[in-house]
């Protein structure tokens, strides 16, 4: 596992969490897709263009599951880009473009059981969580 610095990898994250944030329709996207996204597929950005360049990661739909509570959930996995203008990204997606940087999870049911500010918050803690653990 390369050794990327603490604060590369935090700033990348930043980043990309505030482009992410910078239109709301990408989070009512999210909902609205989770119910029939494809295991695997990209849920954001769409892979057209310069986007891989632009944001430098990507989110990732994982398996649907359902939990104790009757409600679907599903994952979602923070993934780097190989093409990413974003030093860090780019080295982490050197050695594997599929390495999850982070996962959190969202009902899988079209229902916005977080809200905007929370969906943020879980990414932020996710992101938080896993860092320590790559070895970042």
């Amino acid at each position: 596992m390369s050794k990327v610095p603490h604060t590369s990898f935090k700033k990348s994250v930043k980043k990309y969490i505030k482009l992410f944030f910078a239109n709301s329709v990408n989070y009512q996207h999210i909902v609205e897709k989770a119910p029939h996204a494809t295991a695997g597929s990209r849920a954001f950005p769409k892979n057209v263009g310069a986007n891989d360049v632009h944001y430098g990661a990507r989110l990732d739909w994982g398996e649907k599951y359902q939990k104790a509570d009757g409600n679907w959930y599903r994952r979602l996995y923070l993934q780097p880009n190989k093409d990413a203008a974003d030093s860090t990204f780019k080295e982490l997606a050197q050695e594997s473009s599929h390495m999850n940087l982070a996962s959190f999870e969202i009902r899988a049911d079209g229902v916005d059981h977080l809200g905007e500010e929370g969906f943020q918050e879980v990414m932020i803690s996710a992101v938080n969580a896993v860092h320590d653990e790559l070895g970042l």
